[in-house]
């Protein structure tokens, strides 16, 4: 098969070579894999930023020991948990938003940084709308559809929210929840310590 020659960053071809090395195998035969790779998800309509995106969310998930379950299923399961106990199961939900809260402190450090962050991670769930917009200074509001398909599993989600905002130092001021619909006001409070409510 012909070869041809292709020219990447400096920088690339050192990661290139160091990669190869840690993977036994030549520059050549690691470029062409990820070249393959990388042309099979775009001729399927998949771009480099949703690849970098769910490399991104996949890496949270396995670090989470996160499994997948189908959203129908989940919200039954959720209604039985809150119909047996529910706060035990809200404070479960906000406890979670705390420790996803001090993950996500790894790869962010500012409100503004956590929504951008937040913006590629949660394509990848089944939400249908999320929008978060500044309102003044410190002050954000947050509009999100499609979280759950039941009031309860809505609830559940509002909590690990206000779990993962209280690590940020963000506080709920303000909150309308209904089915598969959160609408929040967040106040940035950067001097405040943060520890849980609950």
């Amino acid at each position: 098969m012909a070869r041809m020659s292709l020219a990447v960053e400096s920088t690339l071809g050192e990661e290139l070579s160091l990669m190869a090395k840690k993977k036994n195998m030549t520059v050549y035969a690691l470029t062409n894999e990820i070249i393959k790779a990388g042309l099979k998800a775009m001729n399927e309509g998949i771009e480099p930023d949703f690849l970098r995106d769910l490399c991104n969310t996949y890496k949270l998930l396995k670090d989470f020991d996160a499994i997948l379950l189908p959203s129908e299923f989940m919200d039954k399961l959720l209604l039985m948990l809150y119909n047996a106990n529910r706060t035990e199961l809200l404070s479960s939900y906000y406890k979670l938003g705390r420790d996803v809260g001090k993950y996500l402190r790894i790869l962010a450090d500012t409100p503004e940084q956590l929504f951008d962050l937040g913006y590629k991670l949660l394509k990848f769930f089944p939400l249908k709308t999320v929008n978060i917009k500044t309102v003044g200074e410190g002050l954000f509001e947050v509009n999100a559809f499609g979280v759950g398909g039941t009031i309860e599993s809505t609830e559940c989600v509002f909590e690990l929210a206000r779990g993962i905002f209280e690590e940020f130092k963000l506080r709920i001021i303000d909150s309308e929840i209904s089915k598969g619909l959160l609408r929040l006001k967040l106040q940035y409070e950067p001097n405040k310590n943060s520890q849980s409510t609950r």
